[in-house]
């Protein structure tokens, strides 16, 4: 099989299970909206956010960038034995650091809280105290899934994406189940903390799901024979540079975060679900790219000829702008029914949450090639073993976000904090782009702003034929029922005309795409 059909059938793996994933994620949110009031779902997700962000700043991102490199060159070069020995003796030390990080969190949460949302004490001590001991609650959550991640680094280095894709199944799986159960015996207002503790076992689960094909391969066998290896300096002068670089996305957050809790009640939770919305395309195109494309950028960041690495990283660029000019265009046009037909029932209906949450997945839509395109960038950065560059970068990028959510918050309440988060990372991902041309020297963004111009013309007639075609359904007395057909006629519209203008418009790049995603649909995933 060749590095190209490798890609697309690796990402293909990806995107199914994190389509699978998504599913089971929108059904947790649909349970959390129809049980749950805004007064509720503002402490929840706030908790969630800061094990959450630190999951992504420490584990998933940092983590991955700096030890996937590593332990690809270590098993490239000095084979499958001592590249073992570096990720059983990662694993000790990163359990012992995240357990004194984790138990600090626990003990110094009414601090961190009060910094991070000091607005939710103008809604009353109550709420203020529902958000500490939730965030007390979930904190464990960090341990379980910066172990998950290693081990989920170490798959992919080796080839294997679909339990690693799997994995988050089960955290929304154990969510679902303790809110569903619990609500036959628990009032609403406790059921709020089965549902944080749902999101802590469910981090437990996705550690232990990805220990078994590891096994298999003969990985993580016994303890380390050396709890200090030799290449865990390396692994630490990569880590500390790559979770600055990392902590754009999570320092934003908190900055959202703080922001919004001064703002009308339910400004967290509009934003979560808005985020939720674009997270699904991101999910399933975006960052499945990036997580496959990582390990190969790798690989070709260690020959002399760069233009097998260029060729990668503009067919995965091209594939992106393909995937994600469409789905934000859908978005918009779709919004409110698929928002209906998600979330609108129960308490989010009754709290009318419905086109505040579409205000804010439009703000949020203005800088989704950014979002998508991110750890894409990041990858050639940490290829190159280069953490500097985006911790730079990452730094404007913090500051225009706070200034971008100062003014805009004032101007357009959390609506203003999602746009301020789009510009903001629009600054970040640009920037990045065009310093890349260290790497991939200065032609290598020739023939991409042609290929995302054919793109956005047949999706903007994509969005306009696919609206004409909702307009002309009636509206029908259940509105479950009316958002549900119209969501599927004018998702079945906009694919069939999007297809079409794109075979006229970029012949061969649509049959590259159709080819490969249909070779790695018929073959098995690893």
């Amino acid at each position: 099989m060749s590095q190209k059909q490798s890609l697309l059938r690796s990402t293909t793996i990806v995107s199914a299970g994190t389509f699978i994933s998504r599913i089971l994620g929108f059904i947790r949110d649909s349970v959390m909206a129809y049980y749950f009031h805004k007064s509720l779902t503002d402490p929840f997700y706030a908790a969630l956010r800061i094990p959450n962000a630190l999951r992504q700043l420490l584990a998933e991102g940092a983590l991955s960038a700096a030890f996937i490199p590593t332990f690809t060159q270590t098993m490239e070069k000095e084979g499958k034995q001592e590249a073992d020995d570096l990720a059983r003796s990662l694993f000790v030390i990163l359990a012992f650091v995240v357990s004194v990080i984790v138990v600090l969190g626990i003990i110094f949460s009414p601090q961190l809280v009060r910094l991070i949302t000091p607005g939710f004490s103008q809604s009353g001590e109550a709420k203020m105290k529902l958000t500490i001991h939730l965030t007390q609650i979930m904190f464990p959550y960090l341990l379980f899934v910066s172990l998950a991640a290693l081990l989920m680094g170490s798959l992919h280095s080796l080839g294997h994406f679909t339990m690693p894709a799997l994995s988050p199944v089960s955290l929304n799986v154990c969510i679902i189940a303790f809110v569903v159960c619990g609500g036959f015996f628990v009032p609403r207002e406790k059921l709020i903390y089965l549902a944080g503790f749902g999101f802590m076992l469910g981090g437990l689960t996705q550690l232990l799901i990805q220990y078994p094909p590891l096994f298999k391969m003969g990985y993580y066998r016994h303890l380390p024979r050396l709890l200090f290896h030799p290449k865990i300096g390396l692994v630490g002068r990569l880590l500390l540079p790559a979770t600055f670089g990392q902590a754009v996305t999570e320092v934003n957050i908190f900055v959202n975060l703080y922001f919004a809790s001064r703002l009308i009640e339910g400004s967290v939770t509009y934003l979560y679900f808005a985020m939720r919305l674009i997270q699904f395309p991101l999910g399933m195109f975006g960052v499945a790219l990036a997580t496959v494309s990582f390990p190969t950028f790798s690989r070709l960041a260690l020959l002399e000829d760069r233009k097998p690495l260029v060729e990668t990283v503009k067919r995965s660029v091209k594939t992106n702008l393909f995937l994600m000019i469409p789905s934000a265009l859908g978005l918009v046009v779709l919004g409110p029914q698929i928002i209906g037909l998600l979330f609108d029932r129960g308490q989010f209906h009754r709290d009318n949450s419905l086109m505040p949450t579409y205000y804010a997945m439009c703000c949020y839509l203005v800088g989704i090639l950014a979002y998508s395109s991110l750890k894409l960038v990041l990858g050639i950065y940490y290829s190159f073993r280069n953490m500097v560059t985006p911790i730079i970068v990452g730094a404007v990028a913090i500051v225009c976000n706070i200034i971008f959510n100062y003014f805009l918050s004032q101007w357009f309440s959390y609506n203003g904090l999602a746009l301020g988060s789009a510009f903001a990372s629009i600054v970040n991902v640009g920037l990045l782009t065009l310093l890349a041309t260290r790497y991939l020297g200065n032609g290598w963004l020739k023939g991409l702003p042609w290929f995302a111009c054919k793109s956005l013309l047949a999706s903007v007639v994509m969005a306009l034929t696919s609206w004409l075609a909702v307009k002309a359904i009636p509206v029908l007395a259940n509105r479950h029922l009316y958002n549900g057909v119209t969501v599927l006629v004018g998702l079945s519209v906009g694919v069939g005309v999007y297809l079409a203008l794109s075979w006229f418009l970029m012949r061969e790049d649509l049959q590259s795409v159709v080819q490969r995603l249909g070779k790695k649909f018929a073959a098995s995933a690893k």
